[in-house]
Order: structure tokens, then sequence, then C-alpha cells
């Protein structure tokens, strides 16, 4: 099979990943920014870590998932979504430092 057609194959699932992560980085945004104005440092940090967790968890959901459901002809449907998860999870935490470092 070659790799375009198995990746066109998994569209949807792209598609799908990337509307999840995009949602997920506007909610945690909103969430980072009324915890960054907290007095308590740790909150913070724990929001940090407790992103991290949720969205590694839910990484590896989505895709047993989709590979239960859907019984993709290949593989090659995890390289779209991990590089959507990386390019997420570098926004998502740059972001997430410059709302920390913020004067209070």
């Amino acid at each position: 099979m070659h790799i375009s057609t198995a990746l066109y194959d998994n569209i949807g699932f792209s598609i799908f990943c990337l509307l999840f992560f995009i949602i997920l980085s506007i909610i945690v945004y909103q969430i980072g920014e009324n915890i960054a104005n907290s007095k308590n440092k740790n909150d913070f940090t724990r929001l940090i870590i407790g992103v991290i967790a949720f969205k590694m968890f839910a990484a590896v959901a989505i895709v047993l998932i989709y590979d239960k459901l859907f019984l993709p002809t290949s593989n090659l449907f995890i390289l779209p979504f991990f590089i959507i998860y990386f390019c997420y999870s570098i926004f998502e935490y740059y972001i997430l430092i410059k709302l920390g470092k913020q004067e209070k």
C-alpha cells in the first residue's frame, strides 16, 4: 500500500484528532488563565502535570479505540496523529509557561 493512500484512508481520524486537540487546548488555556492568577503557585504546576497525564492517557485511548472500531488496513494512521499530538503539546506548553510567568 502506498503511504499517501494509507494516510488518505484515515483522513477522518486525523481531522477528529485535530479538533480534539484544538478543543482541549482552548479548555486548558481557559483553566490555566484562571489558575495563573491564583495565590497558590502549586495549583499551576498541578495543572501542567494533570494536562500531561490526561493527554497521554487520552492519546493512547483514542488510538486503541480507533484501531479496534475501524480496523485500519495500515498502522500509518498513527503518523499524523502523533504529528498533531506533538505540535499541540509544544504549543500548549509554550502558552502555559507564558501564562505561568505573567505578573500577578
